[in-house]
């Protein structure tokens, strides 16, 4: 859906009932431009589509969280209970021939 498709979008009512009677719930949001996104509605009955409030762009000092890089488990990695050492060792073998 682009900008000029949400423009034409009729604006939510109030009440959230649409024309038809049926409830008008959340789908979901969608880029508007400008670094500004809406919330798009439909009715449960119909499928009609609605505008929601146009949302200002998140605020810069509000990024994604950046999480510390996780520390290595004492004593190293886990062993790989999946591969026994004699698949291990074939395997090794296998991709230093190749």
């Amino acid at each position: 859906m682009t900008p000029a498709d949400l423009a034409r979008l009729v604006r939510l009512p109030e009440p959230r009932t649409c024309v038809c009677g049926g409830a008008i719930g959340w789908s979901h949001t969608a880029y508007a431009g400008h670094g500004e996104s809406v919330g798009v509605y439909t009715c449960r009955h119909c499928g009609l589509a609605y505008r929601g409030p146009l949302r200002a762009r998140r605020d810069p000092g509000r990024g994604r969280r950046h999480l510390p890089a996780a520390a290595e488990a004492p004593g190293g990695p886990p062993e790989n209970p999946v591969l026994d050492a004699a698949t291990a060792e074939r395997l090794r073998a296998l991709l230093q021939d190749g």
